[in-house]
C-alpha cells in the first residue's frame, strides 16, 4: 500500500502541458468491506473524451467510508504514477544515449 503524500509541490499543473486527464470511473466491492477504485484515463479535445486506460488498485476499508477508500485510491494511484514516471524517464535515457551513439555512427559512415 502506497504511503498517504499530500505534497503536491511538484505534481503543479501547467496550462498546456498535455490533454491527457485522469478521473474515478467506480468502485468495485471486492467483498469484507474491501474495494477496488478505477480510474479512467482519457484525452479531452475539443470537449470530447476518449478513453486511453483504465488503472485498477485494491483499497482496503477504513472507518472513513467510500470517500477514504478513494482517497486510498488516489494515494496508489499517484504512487504507481510516479513509478512509472521514474521508469520512462530511466528508459527514455537509455534510448536517447542509443540514439546519440547512432547519429554520430551515421554521421562518421558519411
Amino acid at each position: 500500500m502506497a504511503k498517504q503524500d499530500e505534497d503536491l509541490g511538484d505534481l503543479s499543473l501547467r496550462n498546456g502541458l498535455s490533454d491527457y486527464f485522469v478521473d474515478v470511473a467506480g468502485l468495485d466491492n471486492l467483498g469484507h468491506g474491501n474495494g477496488a477504485i478505477r480510474f479512467k484515463m482519457f484525452t479531452s479535445r475539443e470537449g470530447a473524451e476518449q478513453a486511453v486506460a483504465t488503472l485498477v488498485f485494491a483499497v482496503p476499508p477504513g472507518n472513513d467510508g467510500m470517500e477514504g477508500m478513494v482517497a486510498r485510491g488516489y494515494d496508489e494511484l499517484i504512487a504507481g504514477l510516479r513509478q512509472m514516471l521514474y521508469q520512462a524517464a530511466t528508459a527514455r535515457k537509455q534510448y536517447r544515449r542509443r540514439a546519440d551513439l547512432y547519429a554520430a555512427a551515421k554521421a562518421r559512415s558519411r
